[in-house]
């Protein structure tokens, strides 16, 4: 797999994956937040936009609101991909509407979210664009047969586990199509045991593999805990078809 990040990508060094289709091997490449250079990211826009321009997949971040919603955002707040306010952005006023975007959304009840343009600051013909749900990601995956998704689970968020289980019962996801990854071994380790039938793989910071022997440890303690696979930084020096397995 390969994750496309504007400028360069970043390779999954991973224990191969079944064919899709009964297909033959081969790199899948995948959207970083979806088509995030040219959409605003983790949108309808750019997860549609990426499966437009022919990827395999698009990858997404997840946070969960305060009624126990599961979303698909990348920062804890929506202050950096929210429309700074004017008057009429948001239909109310700046200091409510500044709280608002600044507030954590573990605080926010899902229709809160929803009430923000997070689409206008990257071109203003994405003014409709508004969080979406993880459901309803996965609801757009089902548009695209045989595309993918990467769910990245944010570090030590445990307390998410159980909801995304109702999210993949209610929305009827195929396990082959869904993938999970994280940079905390522990929340990754408790994603395996509730999604045994699905891939779950471990992110590597680039800090702590900076060599083959630092990244053949790092393969070696995803494996003691049950994963499918680790994601590598795209670094020749560390990947290799020697080192990674």
């Amino acid at each position: 797999l390969a994750e496309t990040l504007g400028g360069g990508a970043a390779t999954m060094a991973l224990a191969p994956l079944p064919p899709r289709g009964g297909g033959g091997g081969g790199m899948l490449f995948y959207g970083h937040r979806g088509a995030s250079s040219i959409c605003p990211e983790n949108t309808e826009a750019s997860i549609r936009g990426a499966f437009a321009l022919g990827a395999d997949g698009v990858e997404v971040d997840i946070q969960a609101t305060k009624d126990k919603q599961v979303i698909v955002l990348h920062d804890d707040t929506l202050q950096r991909t929210a429309l700074p306010w004017a008057p009429g952005v948001g239909e109310m006023d700046c200091e409510p509407y500044e709280h608002l975007v600044a507030s954590p959304v573990g605080s926010l009840c899902f229709n809160d979210v929803q009430a923000v343009d997070i689409g206008s600051w990257k071109a203003p013909e994405y003014h409709a664009e508004r969080v979406v749900s993880l459901k309803k990601a996965f609801h757009i995956l089902r548009e695209y047969p045989g595309k993918g998704i990467l769910v990245e689970v944010k570090g030590g968020d445990t307390s998410i586990v159980p909801l995304l289980r109702e999210v993949v019962e209610q929305a009827q996801v195929q396990p082959s199509l869904v993938h999970w990854i994280g940079f905390d071994l522990e929340t990754m380790a408790l994603v395996k045991e509730a999604f045994p039938e699905f891939l779950v793989f471990h992110i590597c910071q680039i800090a702590n593999c900076r060599t083959p022997e630092e990244a053949s440890a790092f393969i070696r303690r995803a494996r003691e805990r049950g994963l499918d696979g680790v994601d590598f930084p795209a670094d020749v020096n560390i990947v290799s078809e020697k080192e990674a397995f």
